[in-house]
Formats: structure tokens, C-alpha cells, sequence
């Protein structure tokens, strides 16, 4: 039966060469978008999978909506969220935004991230210098990148030392 079934199919693919390559081409194009789409939500999907803890880490954000990529939340939903639920280990509030930094006469245009102490006893990253549980402590303290770090003081070992952030107010 399977026999008959292919040696039909094959004499039709034949008479209408137009219409089986037009077949064949929007199949093959069908197939591989989805492997694209496929491939895109499961690396994303794994994006966050990296940090420690992955599986108590929640994120509260709402839906953005205007052409912005920034993050904004209720201020006080923290606060709300370590007095309604004392379980919640930490509980740290994080800000987006581009921000012009300066350092040694050194503009540059950066995209930085104000948040809480609590945020680096949450998410675990990686640290070159300095110590990771205690580096927002302090008032008016900062992290940066290596690569921003090198852009704008020229070296990677830049611990203690001062930035201006949006030329009003100076980090360490």
C-alpha cells in the first residue's frame, strides 16, 4: 500500500515540477524558522540560568511602555515586600539608565544600573578586584566593568578611585 502511495506522489512531482518546488522551498523556509524561533526562546530562556541560587531569584518588573528599554518599578514595592513577606532572604531594588560618566577629564556615555547593597548578595558576579558581598555598602559607591573601567581611567585596577557621574554627583 505504502508503495502505491510513493510511486503516485513521485508521478505527480514530476508532471508539476513548478508547484513541488514551490512546496519543498516553503517547507524548507517553514522548518527553518522554526529551528531559528526554537533556538532564540531556548537561549534566552537560559540566560539567567548562570547565577547561583537561579531557582529562588525572582524578578518584579512591569511591562515598559513607551520606546525605552528601562526598568521601572514602584520605589516602594521593596518596602512592601520586606514587611509583607519577612521570609524573602533579601529583597534590593534596581534603577536603568544612560548616564554620562567622567573620570580623568574622560566623557563617556554608559548605560548604568543604580541598585541597592542587597542586589550583589542576590545575583553572584563575577568580581576582578574588591570584594563582591561589600562593594555597594558605602555611600556613593560604584562598580564598573572591566571593559568601561579600562575605557575610562586605562587600566582594570581601579578600586578607591573617584567617577563623576552626570557631572553632579562623584562615586567611588
Amino acid at each position: 500500500m505504502f508503495e502505491h502511495y510513493l510511486k503516485t506522489a513521485l508521478r505527480q512531482f514530476r508532471r508539476h515540477k513548478g508547484t513541488t518546488a514551490i512546496n519543498v522551498a516553503s517547507l524548507a523556509l517553514g522548518l527553518a524558522c522554526f529551528i531559528l524561533a526554537w533556538s532564540i526562546v531556548a537561549y534566552v530562556g537560559r540566560t539567567d540560568q548562570s547565577f547561583k541560587g537561579v531557582d529562588r531569584i525572582f524578578i518584579v518588573a512591569p511591562q515598559s511602555g513607551g520606546a525605552s528599554n528601562q526598568v521601572r518599578a514602584p520605589w516602594k514595592l521593596a518596602e512592601y515586600l520586606k514587611t509583607d513577606y519577612p521570609q524573602l532572604e533579601a529583597v534590593a531594588r534596581l534603577s536603568t539608565g544612560e548616564a554620562q560618566l567622567e573620570a580623568n577629564g574622560v566623557p563617556v556615555s554608559a548605560e548604568v544600573a543604580y541598585a541597592e547593597p542587597q542586589f550583589l548578595r542576590i545575583f553572584s558576579l563575577p568580581f576582578l578586584a574588591g570584594d563582591a558581598r561589600s562593594a555597594l555598602d558605602a555611600q556613593r559607591s560604584a562598580v564598573v566593568s572591566a571593559a568601561l573601567a579600562q575605557k575610562i581611567f586605562g587600566t582594570q585596577g581601579v578600586v578607591g578611585r573617584r567617577l563623576m557621574v552626570s557631572g553632579r554627583e562623584s562615586v567611588t
